[in-house]
């Protein structure tokens, strides 16, 4: 069951669950804080996973994330899984098609920009009845 978005942004119309939820992004997104800063380079992040993802791919040079089909690795879990569908998944004996347009909020991918504009207004700006 989809949790229910009742919570949105003034600013650019995204939707949340909560309200609290809608504090943190408008001080993240829209006033720029980014109160997590790494002590080895000094930049700085709006979260603190974004602080520790940062310390092991930059610092660390850890790319966690392991393709079961092929050397490719990443540092992030979503990054494998639209690698293995992009490039290993099969639609029926022929390769699916590449999905160049990736949301740049939940980071799925689409096939057509049309497909990945559709996608954001529906998703991320509670917008429910698209016109195609």
């Amino acid at each position: 069951m989809k949790e229910k978005k009742d919570a949105q942004c003034s600013l650019c119309g995204k939707c949340f669950a909560q309200e609290r939820d809608v504090k943190l992004h408008l001080k993240r997104v829209h006033e720029g804080k980014k109160p997590y800063t790494c002590t080895i380079c000094g930049r700085s992040f709006s979260q603190n996973s974004h602080l520790k993802g940062h310390i092991i791919t930059v610092h660390e040079g850890k790319k966690p994330f392991q393709c079961p089909t092929c050397d490719y690795s990443s540092s992030k879990k979503a990054h494998i899984k639209n690698h293995i569908s992009a490039v290993h998944e099969r639609n029926g004996s022929r390769r699916q098609r590449k999905k160049p347009f990736k949301c740049s909020i939940c980071e799925v991918n689409f096939t057509k920009e049309e497909s990945l504009q559709t996608h954001i207004l529906s998703v991320h700006q509670c917008k429910k009845d698209i016109q195609s």
